[in-house]
């Protein structure tokens, strides 16, 4: 079985522009107690050239395991994509450029991919939990105002085990930064969608996970910093329902359609609204082993069987 030491980890740095966010994003890499990666920048600087002087002063000049692509106007997915294929490792990451890693995040993840792929074979890949951080960023200098832990609309706690892919539908339950993946694996799904402008992480994630298996490692070992210029825009929900709708017609499976609520997070249809603050009323049940599998495990029971899961 493959141990963690052979398994070759690619980091791409996807639409490179931003001086200080690039700067900091290259300085997570270098960070890295897992040292042996390799990485593709896609430079999207108006001047050529910037994003290897930068590199040049963080990495030190010539540094053999990155390389730089060019890509202009082209959309971040299709950033993505580039890099993804010009990476020959047998693991992907995507460290998008505001976003940051402990220096721990490659070593603990590549350890545990390898580990829980000895325990449940044909793992594809590892999730950890990860942290929000509120910041704001005035030229070359960045405030952080807040950190807390990160969590998707509906997404409960992360914790050590298989995801359930169930999460998945109700919306991203991890940010791209947090994602560690076997390339091959996503290359055959076409990688990012580059025909979607809002969410194409979340897609990505849904048709990985329709496909494969992954851990969760609930140790929040990865940052999504989130800044005010990242505002939802108004098309937001409208893609929000384009990838629900996407689920629900690959898996046929109309007991998951669900409406959402005021924040924008799915909810079963039917649910009454809670103020906030407001106690929740648990329902009482006469006898719990006559409990019966809801919609949800319905869903799953029958995507389980269609896919022919041996856990």
């Amino acid at each position: 079985m493959t141990e963690s030491r052979s398994l070759t980890v690619g980091i791409v740095l996807p639409d490179a522009r931003i001086l200080a966010l690039f700067r900091r994003a290259l300085e997570s890499i270098a960070a890295q107690s897992h040292a042996d990666w390799r990485l593709v920048v896609t430079d999207a600087f108006e001047t050529p050239g910037e994003a290897a002087r930068i590199a040049g002063l963080v990495l030190g000049r010539d540094d053999p395991r990155v390389t730089f692509q060019p890509v202009g106007d082209a959309s971040r997915a299709a950033a993505i994509n580039l890099g993804l294929r010009a990476l020959e490792t047998e693991l992907a990451v995507i460290h998008p450029e505001g976003d940051s890693w402990s220096p721990e995040f490659l070593s603990v993840m590549v350890e545990r991919l390898a580990a829980t792929r000895r325990r449940v074979p044909g793992l594809k890949a590892a999730v950890s939990g990860a942290s929000s951080v509120s910041e704001e960023v005035t030229g070359a200098h960045i405030r952080i105002d807040a950190v807390t832990d990160w969590a998707a609309p509906g997404s409960a706690e992360p914790c050590d085990g298989v995801l359930d892919i169930r999460r998945i539908a109700l919306a991203n339950p991890f940010p791209a930064i947090a994602f560690l993946f076997d390339r091959n694996a996503a290359l055959d799904l076409g990688g990012y969608d580059e025909t979607l402008p809002l969410h194409a992480d979340w897609d990505f994630h849904l048709r990985f996970c329709l496909e494969h298996d992954l851990w969760t490692h609930a140790e929040r070992l990865a940052f999504h910093h989130e800044r005010a210029e990242d505002a939802a825009l108004p098309e937001d929900a409208a893609y929000r329902a384009v990838l629900t709708n996407r689920w629900l017609r690959r898996t046929g499976d109309m007991c998951l359609l669900q409406a959402p609520d005021e924040a924008g997070a799915p909810v079963p249809a039917g649910k009454p609204e809670v103020k906030a603050g407001a106690p929740v009323a648990q329902p009482l049940e006469a006898d719990p082993a006559k409990r019966r599998k809801g919609p949800f495990g319905r869903a799953l029971s029958n995507l389980n069987r269609a896919r022919k899961r041996w856990i």
